[in-house]
């Protein structure tokens, strides 16, 4: 078994992240710091408990020791979609670039996800941040998205949905 840790450090404003292969699951530690930010995370984890489809990563589990929380994921031994599309994939990993019909699946597994997500969870959830990083690849090049740090939940009572804050990655934001 092999583990996956992306370690995620706040420095000021700002985020560094590093990946580190050891065992087959995925480890987001979380960052340290204020204790009124662990409630938010342990209500985000409690939240990925309840979120389970194909064509999601699964959560595992979580651990949380004073203001130290780390999120535990299955490994996705493909990695992610940009690596593929970009050529960047690791040496020991004998691949060869995406044929046209894996990437149509993966389009097709990654819009499945999506569609769970918005029609499939009560109440339904935007993920707010759909990238090639962000699309997990197994064994079997089975896409599975990843990171719902951005998502939020839409009321269930029927209304619509404004949201005033811009979030995502700048490139993969809708224009509009």
């Amino acid at each position: 078994m092999r583990v996956l840790i992306v370690v995620i450090q706040a420095h000021d404003e700002m985020m560094t992240c590093g990946f580190y292969e050891i065992r087959d699951m995925l480890i987001d530690l979380g960052f340290k710091g204020k204790s009124d930010r662990d409630n938010g995370r342990v209500i985000h984890a409690n939240f990925l408990m309840k979120v389970h489809h194909k064509n999601l990563t699964s959560f595992v589990g979580y651990c949380h020791e004073n203001t130290n929380m780390g999120l535990i994921y299955e490994y996705m031994a493909n990695g992610n979609l940009a690596q593929h599309l970009s050529g960047v994939v690791s040496a020991d990993k004998n691949s060869s670039f995406l044929s046209w019909e894996t990437r149509l699946k993966i389009a097709m597994d990654s819009a499945q996800g999506l569609e769970y997500l918005h029609n499939g969870c009560k109440p339904p959830i935007i993920h707010r941040d759909v990238k090639s990083t962000n699309i997990l690849l197994d064994e079997n090049f089975q896409a599975k998205l990843t990171d719902l740090g951005l998502s939020r939940i839409i009321s269930s009572e029927g209304g619509t949905h404004v949201s005033t804050k811009v979030v995502g990655t700048p490139g993969y934001l809708d224009p509009e």
